[in-house]
C-alpha cells in the first residue's frame, strides 16, 4: 500500500468512526470535514497518527474540531 493510499485508508476509518460516535450520516460527516479541513488535518498530522489507535486519533479530531469551532455538530 502506498503512502496516499495509507491515509485515505485512515481517513475512511475516521469518517466512519466519527459516524457511529456521533450518530451522524456519512454525508453530514464529509461536509463537516471538508469545511473543518479535517481530511487535510488527517493528511498533515499522518505521521504522528499513524502510530495511535482509531480513538487516539478521533479524540484528537474532536480537539481540533472544537478549536476550530465546529465542536458543536
Amino acid at each position: 500500500m502506498t503512502h496516499s493510499e495509507e491515509i485515505l485508508f485512515m481517513q475512511t476509518r475516521l469518517v466512519r468512526l466519527t459516524c457511529q460516535k456521533r450518530n451522524l450520516p456519512l454525508d453530514k460527516v464529509v461536509d463537516l470535514f471538508k469545511r473543518a479541513h479535517v481530511f487535510e488535518f488527517i493528511e498533515n498530522c499522518y505521521g504522528e497518527f499513524h502510530c495511535e489507535g482509531d480513538l487516539a486519533v478521533y479524540d484528537e479530531i474532536c480537539t481540533y474540531l472544537k478549536c476550530k469551532g465546529f465542536d458543536d455538530e
